[in-house]
């Protein structure tokens, strides 16, 4: 996408200028609140996709405006047999996220969409923010074998705690 071909509704979407160019976003408005945020999805923070099992390559430009609008896909997880003792954790931790927060992010959808290309990072933002913000940048658990960025929002920190949240996506299963 060439900047001339930016569309009239992501005209009136969220933009942020940052090293490899120009990104853009999404808003959301919790239930609970009355603040809205500015979501940056799936920004690459590497070149990607990256070479298997080498070390991420650094990017240094965008070929044009980044549309940062849809969550990334997992990185490929760790998949135990059901004889294996870290099965029955791995599978109470999927059962809790879904009891804690009501709904599986890890859906059988995007367990096949696992993928190499995974080397980003989710940004929310209040939409008023004006810079001079904390930032709170989030590195999910998992014992680096389970685990994605796609199973945290963080839109809640960003309306009710006014800070900048920056979660990561990272390679897991003892790749770099």
């Amino acid at each position: 996408m060439t900047l001339s071909a930016v569309t009239a509704a992501e005209k009136n979407a969220p933009t942020a200028v940052i090293g490899p160019g120009r990104i853009i976003g999404t808003t959301t408005v919790l239930p609970s609140s009355t603040a809205t945020v500015n979501k940056f999805l799936s920004i690459p923070y590497a070149v990607t996709p990256p070479k298997r099992f080498l070390l991420p390559e650094r990017l240094t430009k965008y070929d044009g405006p980044l549309n940062a609008t849809q969550l990334p896909h997992l990185c490929i997880q760790q998949n135990y047999g059901k004889s294996h003792p870290r099965a029955a954790i791995t599978a109470t931790f999927r059962r809790c996220k879904v009891l804690i927060q009501g709904k599986a992010h890890e859906t059988p959808a995007q367990v096949a969409a696992e993928s190499e290309d995974c080397l980003y990072l989710n940004i929310y933002t209040p939409a008023d923010s004006e810079g001079g913000k904390a930032v709170m940048f989030w590195i999910h658990g998992g014992d680096l074998t389970s685990g994605t960025a796609v199973a945290f929002d963080g839109s809640s920190f960003a309306a009710n705690h006014d800070v900048v949240v920056v979660i990561i996506n990272y390679r897991l299963n003892g790749t770099h």
